[in-house]
C-alpha cells in the first residue's frame, strides 16, 4: 500500500458510508407503516411516499464503493490489486443502477400497488443479483491480501453471504409459488447485506492501517 494521505477518503467510503447504509435501511424499515423487513427486501424501500430515502441510500453507497474502488486501485499492491478494486468498483455501480431502476411494487408493498413486473423491475433484478455476486466476489478476491486470519474471515463471509441470499432466493420462490407465503426472504437478504457490508468496514480498515504504515 502507498500514500498515507488517502486514509480519509478510504474511512468515509469504507468505513463510515457501509454503517450509514445499513443504518437507514435498518431504521427504515423498522418504522414504515405496513412494511415488514422479516419479509420484504431491501429494496421495497425505494417505493412509497418514503422511496426517495431508500433510493438516495443505494445510490449513495453506490457512489462511496465506486469511489473506494478508485481510491484503492491508486494505493493496492499485492494478490488483489488487479481484480479487487475493479469488483468493489462494479458493485458501486450496481448499486447505483439498483437505485436508479426502481423495483416493482410486488410482495403487497406499497399496499394497495398493482403487483406487475416492468421493464425496470427487470432492470432492477438484475442489478441486485449481479450485486450481491460482486458482493460475495470481494471477499474471495480479497481474501489474499492480508494475514491469515483476514483470509479466514474473508471466505467465511463469502461462504454465509451465499447461504443467505440462497436463503432470501428460496424463501422468495416459495412465497411466489404459494408454498409458504410471507417467509422471512426480507430477514435472509439483510444478512447478506450486512456481512458484505462488515466486510467492507473491516476490509478498509486494514487498507487505511497499511497505507498510514
Amino acid at each position: 500500500m502507498k500514500s498515507g494521505s488517502l486514509a480519509p477518503a478510504i474511512f468515509v467510503c469504507g468505513m463510515i458510508s457501509p454503517i450509514f447504509f445499513v443504518t437507514v435501511f435498518l431504521i427504515d424499515g423498522a418504522t414504515r407503516p405496513d412494511y415488514d423487513p422479516y419479509f420484504h427486501w431491501i429494496s421495497h424501500l425505494s417505493l412509497g411516499e418514503r422511496g426517495w430515502i431508500g433510493i438516495a441510500n443505494l445510490i449513495l453507497m453506490g457512489i462511496n464503493c465506486m469511489t473506494l474502488g478508485i481510491i484503492i486501485k491508486k494505493s493496492m499492491v499485492g494478490k488483489g490489486a488487479l481484480w479487487g478494486p475493479r469488483v468493489i468498483f462494479l458493485l458501486g455501480v450496481e448499486l447505483v443502477l439498483c437505485g436508479i431502476f426502481i423495483i416493482d411494487p410486488l410482495m403487497g408493498y406499497p399496499v394497495g400497488a398493482v403487483a406487475h413486473l416492468s421493464l425496470t423491475g427487470i432492470f432492477h433484478f438484475i442489478s441486485s443479483f449481479v450485486m450481491f455476486e460482486t458482493l460475495i466476489a470481494a471477499c474471495f478476491v480479497l481474501a489474499s491480501q492480508f494475514s491469515r486470519w483476514f483470509w479466514v474471515y474473508s471466505i467465511l463471509s463469502g461462504i454465509l453471504a451465499i447461504m443467505s441470499i440462497s436463503g432470501c432466493l428460496a424463501f422468495a420462490v416459495l412465497h411466489f409459488a404459494g408454498v409458504l407465503v410471507g417467509g422471512p426472504s426480507g430477514l435472509f437478504e439483510r444478512i447478506a447485506m450486512m456481512i458484505g457490508c462488515m466486510w467492507i468496514v473491516v476490509f478498509s480498515g486494514l487498507v487505511i492501517r497499511e497505507v498510514r504504515g
